[in-house]
């Protein structure tokens, strides 16, 4: 007799499992897959709708977050409320005297300019024409189908402008409610933990805060810097729209890795329209400017305020943020990232540990007594040496 093997066996059994399955059961499964694939794409379609207002949302949840340090020192003398309402006041007077002091200023050199981009184009043309030996056709037709996108953006520009004064109003308002319920929201949310787990929910929590809260105040400090360095660097080499480049740089700060390089570009090619050598000297103070932030700013103040966030986690983050909402999810997406971060390292890794038996890597082992025989052998390993 020629006995079976295990595996032709369980293949058997597997086909009679199969063919015990009805067409019924099929067709319950293939409506279950269909109504199932047909959910997922409505669930994607209608977060694609709401990706700008949870943005909006999630930017004044942030806002609120990073102002909390202030409103919980100003706490320890005055009611919650009325520290709230002082530091949004002192912030909107900061604001509006940033904007005495820099709109005039910043609009005067913005449409100089946009005046003189037609010399710059025709600079251009004549540069690459003498260098390159390339003659660039002014082809009106071209210029004109290339401006019309443009066109289309300045016709729907008020509409805009409401757009986004509406979901600013929104966000200053969600972040002024959050900013006054968070500590009834953190209470509530340790509420829900059993007793002995409240302190490290609480730890969490604060370190959720830490991260989000205290990047954001990072880039915000460190943009300042950068955007002061880069004015009075540009003033002093002569370089025009040095406060134009300046709020470019202040902004390219919020970008990290690229944001900075990409800030350095347009000062580079107004450099250039002057000479050559004016654009290699402003390329080696960018330069500078980005080693000394990288290597020197950046480290001290994200050190200080407890929120580094790994350079390869805010580039992917920029990236996914702004392929999926644009310029304000680019900039929400490395606090959300910081938020996940957490949670990973703080609960989930924790979590995993504890269910498979393994250690913290970063945390060192306890070393183990030595044993009797052990200790006699030091002993005598020591007598012997000396």
């Amino acid at each position: 007799m020629n006995a079976n093997s295990p595996s032709e066996e369980g293949h058997s059994s597997q086909r009679i499992r199969i063919s015990e399955i009805s067409g019924e059961q099929v067709w319950k499964l293939a409506s279950a897959a269909a109504v199932a694939l047909v959910l997922g794409f409505l669930f994607l379609d209608l977060l694609s709708l709401l990706i700008r207002p949870l943005g909006v949302l999630f930017a004044g949840v942030v806002v609120a977050i990073t102002l909390a340090p202030l409103v919980d020192w100003l706490e320890r003398w005055i009611p919650r409320l009325l520290s709230v309402l002082i530091v949004y006041f002192g912030l909107v007077l900061v604001l509006v005297g940033f904007g005495f002091v820099l709109v005039p200023p910043l609009l005067t050199q913005a449409t100089s300019l946009a005046q003189n981009l037609p010399d710059y184009y025709t600079d251009a043309q004549v540069w690459v024409a003498r260098e390159l030996g390339i003659t660039v056709r002014n082809d009106m037709d071209q210029l004109a189908s290339l401006a019309e996108p443009f066109a289309d953006r300045l016709i729907a520009l008020p509409g805009m402008i409401v757009a986004i004064g509406v979901e600013f109003l929104v966000g200053f308002f969600v972040s002024l409610y959050w900013l006054h319920s968070m500590p009834r929201l953190r209470r509530f949310t340790i509420s829900l933990f059993p007793p002995d787990r409240q302190d490290g929910v609480d730890t969490i929590l604060r370190r959720l805060g830490q991260r989000m809260g205290g990047y954001m105040r990072g880039v915000a400090l460190a943009g300042a810097v950068v955007g002061a360095a880069v004015f009075i660097g540009l003033t002093i080499l002569g370089i025009q729209y040095a406060l134009v480049l300046a709020l470019v740089a202040f902004l390219g700060e919020f970008f990290p890795n690229v944001g900075p390089v990409l800030a350095g570009i347009p000062a580079v090619i107004v450099a250039l329209f002057e000479s050559p050598g004016m654009a290699l000297i402003v390329v080696a103070f960018y330069i500078v400017i980005q080693q000394i932030e990288s290597y020197i700013l950046m480290p001290l103040i994200m050190s200080h305020s407890l929120a580094h966030i790994p350079p390869l986690v805010t580039t992917f983050a920029v990236f996914t943020g702004f392929m999926v909402g644009g310029v304000l999810w680019a900039i929400l997406a490395i606090p959300l990232s910081g938020a996940i971060l957490t949670l990973s390292t703080d609960v989930i890794a924790p979590a995993i540990r504890q269910k498979t038996g393994s250690r913290d890597p970063d945390v060192e082992p306890e070393s183990e007594p030595a044993s009797e025989p052990e200790q006699e052998t030091r002993v005598a390993t020591s007598e012997s040496a000396k």
